[in-house]
């Protein structure tokens, strides 16, 4: 056939269309720029009567020192948990002899450690905590928004704030211990960025009467700040005497842990501040402020709304998160301090005990005959030799000293040492050690089911944690919404294409953990599962992403190790000829030249030496399909450009416009038609020609055939597993059933000798499907 040149123009012509005048009220807009915000979160302190503020500041501090006071008892608990793990001082407890033991058992700080450990994995994982959720309809821009938001913070809280993951993890330890801890996030005008903040549970004060933290009538935060810190923040010069002078047990046990001497902080300069989050009638009704107090002069240092601009309701925001280990009665949560503290002390009780049986056993002590006329006082200690002076007529030391009989450590203690920790182990126990004791040939729906059962009471716990981490991204995600702005963006250069309207919603942002998973050994079930139903009905499911989400638990990329995927390679038409030589697949983009690769193809097709009749019966199916992609793919993007166009060039009225755009789009076909119809009937027999090759044994796609023959082995292999988990399960029900026989059988023998004899056998039948029946 001769050659044709393929030339296409496209010229679309726009109809005439009726003009629509639209307007948009930039007021409407609902966007809040940190201009707006910082104007709305400025310290208003110098706005404010101070005969009024110093009132207020009196009243707040009478209360806070009552809160405060009210909260000792929480106090000494805390310092009491902080004594059992034994990291400061030997924990309290022991026969208190001289040179006894003072080893303290580590059951309460594994607890802590594993607590944390777990927690931490799945809330904070190495890549990122945050990922983007999409409020309302999905459509291209808010999708990349989405992509945009999450994007820079997984920047922020992992590089940016990078105090934010060791703070979180020494926060989770104290959680598993006394039950709660919080954490701060606020924005600092020192380092144009969010800053995350520990706040120990001795840090915060509420009222007695509070029921939870949320809900708080008064929040109090009690800062110990630097004079510097002071002045960087408030930008006042504060005289504060130190309140030092009654430090906290918590604290002490802090610095015995530490290893810290309290008077260099006092030396120091650190001063006490209370920060407040309460409702005040400040500008003639009552809202929520944050107000920062110098208890000692009553001196008002800060005054902040803490509302949001646009809130008509006026609603406090929260700053402090607080993440709860196990929720009970009251504003406080318990942890392992309530759980297993006294277990914890019965642990480090029994340890001693035998240490110190086992030192005395080994230490020889002697009642001595009194000889001479005053008698001797011996003092033995190892590897040393000490006279005895005896009587006169004593002429054996045998007969003077008797060495006095200690048992030595008793096997009674070391068993209930075994019973104590195993006690206090269930007790906070997650389960997933279980699941390793279990049967390896169990399906995977039942050990799924073991793990989710025996881990049900630490997936509670997992929930409240990902709730936290939740509220801490939101209000990360408020803070940029109020301050970043281009400036700061410009500063941080993170190199993101990222604005300031990004934040202004519908994206939402999430924890990048899941409120229902909880381990790895959970994911690998549910993984396993996954394949399972995939080789089993692998008609139903994507074999590549089922692969991916495999590898994806093995923590190994999947470009590493799997095949291009067709289309995620953008080949020129070269390449894609050689692909299709060689039986790779390729498929046609929508941004690709689709004139310039069908002009390639069919001249690559035509080529008697590259298209070799060995070759021309794998590659000519591939190519040809691909130019049908290219056609279809011309078709596609011509018309909404030609739709696109129109709407810019009549100002937004044609993508409104069903009739228009339907004009224009049977417009575009109408050129495209006309530009391919002389080489149409070339595309056509070259169509007919590979489907003739299709037919033909042989000739199928290599890569085609390898994923057939994968599916096919997995499908043999499932099966082959499947039979034999029930032959092992027959021949072991047939043994059972045999041995349960015997059983039968010896036991009514010796039920008979026993009738004849009148004797009793100590002899038990054993195993059988009902063993001990």
């Amino acid at each position: 056939m001769e050659e044709q040149k393929l030339e296409i123009e496209f010229t679309a012509d726009v109809p005439e269309m009726d003009m629509v005048e639209i307007s948009f009220d930039e007021d409407d807009e609902g966007y809040t720029t940190a201009d707006e915000a910082r104007e709305h979160f400025e310290n208003i302190v110098d706005a404010v009567d101070k005969q009024k503020l110093r009132a207020l500041a009196q009243q707040l501090v009478i209360d806070i020192d009552k809160d405060r006071e009210e909260r000792r008892p929480q106090d000494e608990k805390y310092a009491e948990a902080l004594r059992l793990t034994g990291l400061g001082e030997p924990a309290p407890g022991g026969l208190g002899i001289d040179g006894g033991s003072t080893v303290t058992h580590p059951i309460m700080v594994q607890s802590c450690v594993d607590f944390s450990s777990r927690v931490m994995r799945e809330i904070f994982p190495a890549n990122g905590p945050v990922k983007s959720k999409i409020l309302g309809e999905q459509d291209h821009e808010k999708i990349k928004k989405a992509q945009r938001v999450a994007e820079l913070m997984r920047w922020q809280t992992t590089e940016q704030m990078s105090e934010f993951r060791p703070l979180l993890g020494q926060a989770l330890t104290q959680v598993g211990l006394i039950g709660v801890h919080y954490v701060k996030m606020y924005w600092s005008d020192r380092f144009k960025r969010p800053v995350v903040e520990d706040v120990p549970l001795d840090y915060v004060f509420t009222p007695i009467t509070t029921s939870t933290f949320d809900s708080a009538e008064r929040i109090t935060h009690v800062l110990r700040l630097t004079d510097r810190d002071i002045k960087e923040r408030y930008g006042v010069d504060v005289s504060v005497a130190s309140n030092f002078d009654e430090v906290t047990e918590t604290q002490l046990e802090i610095d015995k842990i530490e290893g810290a001497d309290r008077s260099s902080f006092t030396e120091d300069g650190l001063k006490e501040l209370y920060e407040v989050s309460c409702y005040l009638d400040i500008e003639g009704d009552d809202a929520p402020y944050l107000i920062t107090i110098d208890p000692s002069s009553l001196k008002v240092l800060s005054l902040y709304r803490n509302w949001k601009p646009d809130d008509a309701l006026k609603v406090r925001l929260d700053w402090i998160v607080e993440l709860p280990c196990l929720p009970w009665r009251g504003a406080y949560p318990v942890g392992l301090v309530h759980f297993i503290g006294d277990l914890a002390r019965c642990a480090t009780g029994s340890l001693r005990a035998l240490l110190d049986s086992a030192a005395i056993q080994n230490i020889p002590s002697f009642l001595t005959l009194k000889g001479g006329p005053t008698g001797q006082s011996i003092d033995i200690r190892p590897g040393q030799s000490t006279q005895i002076d005896a009587g006169a007529v004593t002429d054996d030391i045998k007969k003077y000293a008797m060495p006095l009989p200690f048992p030595g450590p008793s096997p009674v203690l070391a068993n209930l040492l075994d019973y104590v920790v195993k006690q206090a182990k269930e007790t906070v126990d997650v389960g997933l050690d279980r699941v390793a004791d279990g049967n390896p040939n169990a399906p995977v729906g039942t050990t799924l089911a073991l793990i989710e059962q025996g881990a049900v009471v630490f997936s509670e716990i997992h929930h409240r944690m990902h709730h936290a981490m939740g509220r801490l991204l939101g209000i990360l995600y408020r803070i940029n919404h109020f301050w970043v702005d281009e400036e700061v963006l410009e500063l941080w250069n993170t190199g993101l294409d990222v604005k300031p309207e990004d934040f202004d919603g519908p994206v939402d942002v999430i924890p990048v953990s899941e409120p229902h998973i909880f381990s790895e050994a959970q994911r690998f079930a549910q993984v396993q599962a996954l394949m399972q139903r995939a080789a089993a009905t692998p008609a139903l499911y994507d074999q590549r992403k089922v692969e991916e989400r495999f590898l994806e638990q093995l923590k190994i990329p999947a470009g590493d190790v799997l095949q291009p995927m067709p289309g995620s390679e953008d080949l020129d038409p070269v390449s894609e000829n050689v692909a299709a030589t060689m039986g790779r697949p390729f498929v046609a983009l929508p941004k690709q030249d689709h004139i310039g690769h069908i002009k390639v193809h069919m001249a690559f097709v035509k080529s008697p030496v590259l298209m070799s009749p060995s070759v021309r019966p794998i590659a000519l199916p591939a190519i040809v399909q691909n130019i049908l992609q290219h056609i279809s793919q011309l078709y596609l993007t011509q018309a909404h450009e030609a739709v696109v166009k129109a709407d810019e060039l009549m100002e937004g009225v044609v993508i409104d416009d069903t009739d228009a755009q339907t004009m224009l789009i049977l417009n575009t076909q109408a050129q495209i038609e006309q530009a391919l119809a002389p080489i149409m009937p070339e595309v056509q027999a070259l169509v007919q020609e590979a489907e003739q090759y299709k037919q033909q044994p042989g000739v199928q796609n290599p890569m085609l055939e390898i994923e057939q023959l994968k599916g096919q082995m997995r499908l043999e292999l499932e099966k082959f597993k499947q039979e034999a988990e029930n032959q092992r399960a027959t021949i072991e029900m047939q043994m059972r059933e045999k041995m349960n026989s015997d059983d039968n059988q010896t036991a009514m023998r010796l039920a008979i000798a026993e009738s004849m004899t009148g004797d009793r056998y100590a002899v038990s039948t054993g195993g059988g499907i009902n063993p001990g029946v």
